[in-house]
């Protein structure tokens, strides 16, 4: 995924996303049951991550440092 283009609007599952972030999807799972981590969507039971939400967190982050 190093280098790979990510669409503003694609859907990511949890161990991608976590992938991505250098943490262990455990560690984003606590984020979100904490509502600390990226906004995310539940299909069924699966949850899913937008790239633009992901993007959007970080920044967040960054200005709260």
């Amino acid at each position: 995924l190093k280098g790979a283009r990510m669409s503003e609007n694609e859907y990511l599952c949890t161990k991608i996303v976590a992938r991505r972030l250098g943490i262990s999807p455990r560690t984003l799972e606590n984020y979100r049951q904490r509502g600390i981590g990226p906004n995310y969507v539940r299909l069924g039971r699966t949850i899913r991550y937008r790239w633009s939400d992901i993007r959007d967190w970080i920044e967040a982050c960054g200005k709260a440092a």
